[in-house]
């Protein structure tokens, strides 16, 4: 990974480093990141943060990646 890119998790007050090419959507509950093809969910649990990586071929994959066709930054 080259460089890194903070980024807001959902709509709370805490902040997570991904890539820094990777293509990113903050929603209410979590944000969603994608990178060559690879798709997280990042949510708050508690106190920490969590990065959850999406399974492909699921129907969450699927979703989560449509989302990135009409969005995004």
């Amino acid at each position: 990974m080259r460089g890194v890119r903070i980024v807001s998790v959902g709509y709370s007050d805490k902040t997570a480093a991904i890539a820094s090419d990777a293509l990113v959507l903050v929603h209410p509950a979590a944000t969603l990141y994608h990178v060559a093809g690879d798709l997280h969910r990042l949510h708050v649990q508690g106190d920490a943060v969590v990065d959850v990586p999406v399974p492909q071929g699921t129907q969450a994959y699927r979703a989560g990646m449509a989302l990135f066709s009409t969005d995004g930054d």
